[in-house]
This record gives structure tokens, C-alpha cells and sequence, in this order.
């Protein structure tokens, strides 16, 4: 559901950063998304290619998170983004991903490097 929520917003707004992204994700599922490993996961994979069609890769799978999201999507979900491309570059900020309790205790948060989703434009 991570990438399909991804595509859903670059379509809508042709370009988020992931500092807006992760914003979306609070709304959307809570600050409970930091606590899950996959969503980590997530971005790192996807910071793993620079540009992705969602056309393209519903023809052939070049990494194993598009294969993951080729099995996940529903016939629905498809028809809604299959013209969505974008392009994945990092940008000059940082953004700090919230802490999470353990043990009620806080962790320190951590900065990673922003990323900006970018549509590419239909010729």
C-alpha cells in the first residue's frame, strides 16, 4: 500500500517530497508507521532506482520491491495508477524521522537524507 499511496499523491500533486510523504502517511495510517520495519525497508528500495513506471513494471520486474508491488496491487489499484512515472532524486535537506518509545523510554530521533518523487510528464 506504501507505493500505491506514493502514486496516488504524485499523480494528484506531481511531485512530493518524502518530508510531505511521510506527513501523508501520519494522516493516513498514524505515527505508528515509524515503528514498522517494512516501511524502512520501503525507501530504501525505492531509493534503489531513479525512475519508475508503473506501466513498465507491471511488464517486467527489475527489482524485488516492484515484483512486491506487482503482487500487491489490486486489479483496482492498477487501473488507478498505471500511467503514473516518476523520477526519484534526493535532495539537499534532512528530514527527521520521529522517535518511537520503547520501554517508555524515547529514542533519539534520526535524520535521513529528503527525497523528492517527481512526475515525469506524458510526451
Amino acid at each position: 500500500k506504501l507505493f500505491y499511496e506514493l502514486c496516488d499523491q504524485i499523480k494528484k500533486w506531481k511531485q512530493v517530497s518524502l518530508k510531505e510523504y511521510n506527513g501523508i502517511l501520519e494522516i493516513k495510517f498514524g505515527e505508528e508507521i515509524y515503528n514498522n520495519r517494512d516501511y524502512y525497508a520501503f525507501l530504501v528500495h525505492l531509493a534503489g532506482k531513479s525512475r519508475y513506471s508503473v506501466k513498465e513494471m507491471f511488464a517486467k520486474q527489475d527489482t524485488m520491491l516492484e515484483g512486491m508491488v506487482v503482487n500487491g496491487l489490486s486489479d483496482e489499484e492498477f487501473a488507478h495508477i498505471q500511467d503514473v512515472v516518476f523520477t526519484v532524486s534526493f535532495g539537499t535537506e534532512e528530514v527527521e524521522i520521529k522517535p518511537e518509545l520503547v520501554n517508555a523510554t524515547e529514542i533519539e530521533p534520526f535524520m535521513v537524507t529528503d527525497m523528492i518523487y517527481r512526475k515525469e510528464e506524458s510526451e
